[in-house]
């Protein structure tokens, strides 16, 4: 599950509602259908809820040599 991969990570809802826009262009970069990038994206927005966190305290390390990423605001 995403969930795991990025619970180091401080996404915000701001910063989530970039990402597909992001993905699309470099999918379409790729040289993949128009058709398949949107559905790529489409599975990518079902894991809003899973990325998506309130405060930086929210975040975990996965490792012991993790940091905790806090991107600056979009």
């Amino acid at each position: 599950m995403p969930k795991n991969v990025y619970r180091h990570m401080y996404i915000t809802e701001e910063l989530f509602d970039l990402r597909p826009e992001i993905l699309k262009e470099s999918i379409l970069a790729c040289g993949v259908p128009e058709d398949m990038a949107e559905r790529r994206v489409r599975i990518d927005s079902a894991f809003r809820h899973s990325l998506v966190k309130k405060s930086v305290d929210q975040c975990e390390k996965r490792f012991f040599t993790d940091e905790i990423l806090n991107f600056p605001k979009p």
